[in-house]
């Protein structure tokens, strides 16, 4: 989970005045507790015995009065005694500043030495010990209060906690102001990225700033000025591709045309020049007529095609008998049969109509038929056009028993230009072209041929009419 980057700098600066502060206070009391301690046990042993000193007359008068007004006297001039006990040289209490008597802590005297530190009545403090005249006279025994140290020490550490908390507050507002303006031009940054259009004018960016702000939005500038340099490159690029490929595709529409309207014209004028070497031969116009009007209309239809692909208008599609689609196939690819060459067609004649386009159905079969007689040269043999139904489709298989195909040149049999015949003789148009205008039908073509056992074009179209 990623945090905003406000909250990780208050994160890192709460934390860091924490652990500082929490040093400081923990040093502060320990130094401060080792000065005032070592302060008030000097203070604590020149006090007890001076008092031993004074003290000193009036034991040795056996003034008890006096001896118990001054040892008052003492706990009102200095604040932190906190007791003094008198004790003789065998170690009884003699007398103190208890009104109802000694403590048992305090039952008896101890050697002069370090201050003892007591605790009693929820109170700590210091326990002091001084002998009267060497010890001829006894000892006293004085307590000093800790609480004036204990009150300094808590101011001491007060002040200490007020100095982190302003610290602290002082470290906030300048992080906020510093992780808001971050926050700010980063927002200006990302808001500028997603807003970005090739084709738009830059978007005003924090390149003046001199931290890493600045240093990645001059980055991202210049990441957008070379984009928008190469977006331009393409689009000039794209530009003259398509200029490119209009032309290409006016050659090859061109080329397209020229096949297809080829073939039939190619008949057309065999039948006019046989024709011509008899005029009156009527018997034999009446025979070519047909096959000479039959290819006129194709070159008509292959026309209209034409201009309904430039127009993006719709194939006229309608029912097609199969029969009669066939029939003119070979009426128009025949008279290109190499001698030693059946063209059989097996065509039922109750098969369903078709729902195709006429012209295009016609185009098809006769490039399709045209390919398998080149295919049959210098071989005798048979092509059959056969048709039957398959589930719910119609389909049309155009067999031959050529020179067949290498699977190389089956695998690009459909690619437009690709021909294996010889220069002049072929575009490589016939099949792409015929797959084309199947799929455009919703049908499918396809090759099967094993070099030397001759080919099959399989042509399925969808249902048949009703």
């Amino acid at each position: 989970m990623s945090f905003p980057l406000r909250v990780r700098i208050l994160t890192l600066l709460f934390l860091g005045v924490a652990l500082f502060g929490t040093a400081n206070a923990w040093v502060f009391r320990s130094l401060m507790s080792h000065s005032l301690g070592a302060s008030l046990e000097t203070q604590g042993t020149a006090l007890s015995t001076l008092v031993a000193e004074e003290c000193t007359p009036y034991l040795l008068h056996q003034d008890d009065l006096g001896l118990a007004n001054a040892l008052a006297s003492y706990r009102r001039r200095y604040d932190g005694i906190k007791y003094v006990v008198l004790y003789d040289a065998r170690g009884g209490v003699a007398t103190s500043t208890f009104p109802g008597g000694v403590p048992d802590f305090l039952a008896g005297g101890r050697s002069p030495g370090k201050a003892l530190p007591l605790r009693a009545d929820q109170e700590f403090f210091l326990d002091f010990t001084a002998p009267i005249l060497g010890g001829a006279l006894g000892s006293i025994r004085m307590g000093l209060s800790e609480a004036t140290i204990r009150r300094q020490t808590n101011l001491g550490e007060g002040v200490i906690l007020a100095m982190v908390l302003l610290f602290l507050a002082a470290g906030v507002a300048g992080s906020l102001l510093i992780a808001q303006g971050v926050h700010r031009d980063a927002a200006r940054l990302t808001t500028a990225v997603q807003a970005f259009g090739l084709d738009d004018p830059l978007p005003d960016l924090p390149v003046g700033r001199g931290d890493e702000i600045g240093l990645v939005a001059r980055a991202v500038h210049d990441m957008m000025l070379h984009l928008q340099g190469l977006h331009q490159e393409n689009m000039d690029l794209l530009a003259r591709f398509r200029d490119t490929d209009r032309m290409s595709s006016v050659g090859l529409l061109a080329s397209g045309l020229a096949h297809d309207i080829n073939n039939p014209l190619s008949g057309l004028i065999a039948s006019l020049e046989r024709l011509a070497l008899d005029p009156g031969d009527k018997e034999r116009a009446m025979a070519y007529l047909p096959p000479m009007l039959e290819a006129a209309r194709h070159i008509q239809g292959v026309l209209q095609n034409l201009l309904q692909f430039v127009r993006h208008q719709r194939y006229a599609e309608c029912a097609v008998d199969l029969s009669d689609a066939a029939a003119k196939a070979r009426l128009l690819a025949g008279h290109r049969l190499p001698p030693g060459v059946d063209l059989i067609l097996a065509v039922p004649p109750d098969l369903p109509a078709l729902h195709f386009d006429p012209v295009c159905l016609l185009q098809i079969l006769v490039n399709i038929l045209i390919n398998a007689e080149d295919a049959m040269h210098g071989k005798a043999g048979r092509i059959t056009l056969s048709a039957f139904e398959e589930g719910d489709s119609m389909v049309i298989t155009i067999a031959d028993e050529g020179q067949g195909m290498s699977p190389e040149v089956l695998g690009q049999a459909f690619a437009p230009l690709f021909t294996t015949k010889p220069p002049g003789e072929g575009t490589g148009l016939g099949l792409a072209i015929a797959r084309q205008m199947m799929r455009d039908h919703g049908g499918e073509i396809t090759l099967a041929s094993e070099l030397g056992h001759g080919t099959q074009v399989r042509l399925t179209f969808r249902e048949a009419c009703s």
